[in-house]
């Protein structure tokens, strides 16, 4: 068996000049040089780093989060959280003879859904795989009456109602708002609770204060169906909410 490798992911968004972004690239490097297919043993160790490109080529880290339910053996773990962003630990291949699909999440981008293989120098790291279409909404505080806007990986805002699939990604942003706290959105349920929990009608920001998600898609039993929300937040002590009426996710 070789000796064990560190391989470095590196993910790549760059800003457009009409300031939308692009859709991320991808590459391994081994030992600095770039590697293509990553070929991957047990023992080896696999790190990532996502970062944003400006147009002044200034590279700057986005937060992230790897999820590897699909086969958790693989690295000894089901996910990976770098809210910080920058190069994430280094894990160790665990799995002898494996093949592992994992995603990696960046709030506001599309997901990525890469492969990687384990066992006899045969491994290989898979393109972008498929694409996930990932929604921002933004809810303008300083005006909260005012109908909510949406966004699709990074793109220009656009009005709502929003259609989604199964499988989609949502993140739900609060801006403009001072000392901000307590952000929630709770949904008017069909059949299911919520386009992303059949028993979970209400999500609340747990990291950043302004940010909620990012959140898939999983109802399976309302096509065709209408959920409408609200959200609230506390901005410098005040409690606000939006309108009642104006919001729909469209299934």
């Amino acid at each position: 068996m070789p000796q064990p490798k560190a391989f470095l992911i590196q993910v790549r968004v760059a800003v457009n000049p009409d300031g939308s972004l692009s859709k991320p690239t991808i590459t391994s490097y081994y030992d600095g040089a770039p590697t293509d297919p990553l070929k991957v043993n047990v023992g080896d160790h696999v790190g990532w780093l996502v970062q944003v490109v400006l147009p002044s080529t200034v590279r700057n880290p986005l937060p992230y989060r790897l999820d590897f339910s699909g086969n958790p053996d693989f690295f000894g773990t089901s996910s990976l959280n770098v809210p910080s962003g920058g190069p994430s630990p280094f894990l160790p291949v665990l799995a002898v003879q494996a093949k592992l699909k994992y995603t990696l999440i960046i709030p506001g981008l599309e997901k990525i859904d890469p492969d990687i293989q384990s066992g006899g120098d045969t491994g290989a790291l898979g393109g972008l795989g498929k694409a996930v279409p990932t929604y921002s909404v933004f809810w303008d505080t300083a005006y909260p009456a005012n109908p909510m806007t949406y966004s699709v990986g990074g793109g220009a805002q656009q009005p709502f109602p929003l259609k989604v699939a199964v499988g989609d990604s949502v993140a739900f942003n609060a801006i403009n708002g001072v000392a901000p706290a307590n952000f929630s959105i709770i949904f008017a349920g069909l059949n299911w609770a919520s386009p992303f929990c059949f028993d979970n009608g209400k999500f609340s920001a747990t990291g950043a204060p302004t940010v909620i998600g990012p959140l898939t898609v999983s109802d399976t039993g309302d096509s065709g169906g209408k959920f409408n929300f609200t959200a609230s937040i506390t901005v410098n002590g005040n409690p606000i909410t939006s309108s009642p009426t104006q919001n729909d996710i469209d299934m």
